[in-house]
This record gives structure tokens, C-alpha cells and sequence, in this order.
């Protein structure tokens, strides 16, 4: 498996296809959400990550950062309980697909990868097919510290494994599952590194690396 960057938006560049999941969680650059929600081919928000989006998107519009526009999701999905009415009523006017689904069985990260999959099966939008396309998520790290746990649950759950990669991103960082087999990382210096963490979740895990500073064997 491949992990490298070459998905991210940049100027005059076709990249890999990607949707967007914007989380209610922590994430302060309007810039790099920008980007991010410039290239995505299908952008969907949990619940109160609306707010952050409909924030970034607000200040932008008074402001003077206009290199990449923070178009409004293609859904909001999730119980309910944390976007705020006049962000869902603004939306709304906007033609957003507003879905409530109340189920408390599923994360609203769950629900999000439900919408996206189903968007991915849907040929009538000339959807990319599930397994061809990345989803990034933002706003999953950073506030609090079961949803960050619960993020990463959903990683290794069969929600996230219909997808090409999933990726949990913040301002700092950029995580993903790396599957059984041999992967290799290939990190942008201009955007990614210099350190690198493998984290064993959930039980012990057998290693090799080659080409990092302190190599595992």
C-alpha cells in the first residue's frame, strides 16, 4: 500500500479523487479546509461540523481570503444534537441535504462514511466508486479524547474499509490504518514530516521498517 500526499488540491495539478468529512471536533485553519474543500469531489459534515465549516465559511466571506472559496457541504448528516438551528436553517436555504438520523448505534464519522458510500454508488452524479476514492476527515482530533479514540475505532471498522484510505487529518497531523502486508510512505517535505509514529491499536503487532531514523526489526 501507498501512503503519500499526491491527493492534496494544488494549483494547476489533477490529483487522486477525495471526499471530505468535516467532524465536530477540533480544527483552526480556514485556509487548509479551504483547499481541502475545494478539490473534494464530496463534501459532507457530522452534525456540528457544520458549524465549523458555516464559521470558516462566514469569516471568509468577511474577510479578504479569497484563493480558495469554502463552498457549502453537499450533505450534513447526524442526530442533531450539537449543529446549530440557524447554521442548519442557513444550509438549508442553501440546498444542502440536511438528513437527521437518530440511530445512536453508529458515530456521526459513521454516518458521514454512509453518506459518502452512497454517493459513491450513485452513477447518476458521476460518483467515484468506493474503492478508488480517498476520504479525509477533519475535526477528529483535539477536543475530546473518547471521540478521538471512537475516530480511530471507526478506522479499523467496515465503514472505512470499503473506501481506498481514510485519513484523519488535523493541523499537524495525518493518520491511517496501515494494512497487513508491506506498505510504503512517501511524505511530501514540503507538507508532511519530519517524524513518523506506528502505533500499535488494540493488541501487539510484528514490524519491520526501513529508512526511518530509528528503524523497527
Amino acid at each position: 500500500m501507498l501512503i503519500d500526499s499526491s491527493w492534496l488540491p494544488r494549483p494547476a495539478t489533477t490529483t487522486a479523487p477525495y471526499a471530505l468529512v468535516v467532524l465536530n471536533g477540533h480544527y483552526s485553519s480556514d485556509a487548509a479546509l479551504g483547499r481541502l474543500r475545494s478539490g473534494a469531489r464530496f463534501c459532507v459534515c457530522g452534525d456540528g461540523g457544520a458549524n465549523i465549516l458555516h464559521s470558516f465559511a462566514s469569516a471568509r466571506t468577511s474577510g479578504s481570503h479569497d484563493l480558495f472559496s469554502l463552498r457549502p457541504p453537499d450533505a450534513i448528516v447526524g442526530d442533531f444534537d450539537s449543529i446549530d438551528p440557524t447554521v442548519r436553517e442557513s444550509y438549508a436555504r442553501d440546498g444542502v441535504e440536511i438528513s437527521e438520523l437518530s440511530d445512536q448505534d453508529s458515530t456521526d464519522f459513521e454516518k458521514c462514511l454512509g453518506r459518502v458510500h452512497a454517493w459513491c454508488s450513485d452513477a447518476a452524479v458521476g460518483a467515484v466508486p468506493a474503492a478508488e476514492l480517498i476520504v479525509c476527515a477533519v475535526g477528529a482530533f483535539g477536543d475530546r479524547l473518547d471521540h478521538e479514540f471512537a475516530a480511530i475505532n471507526v478506522l479499523h471498522g467496515d465503514s472505512a474499509s470499503r473506501f481506498k484510505r481514510v485519513l484523519l487529518l488535523s493541523e499537524a497531523a495525518s493518520a491511517c490504518v496501515l494494512p497487513a502486508g508491506r506498505s510504503v510512505i512517501r511524505p511530501d517535505a514540503a507538507l508532511e514530516g519530519p517524524t513518523c509514529g506506528l502505533l500499535p491499536v488494540g493488541g501487539p503487532c510484528v514490524c519491520s521498517t526501513s529508512g526511518l531514523r530509528w528503524d523497527l526489526s
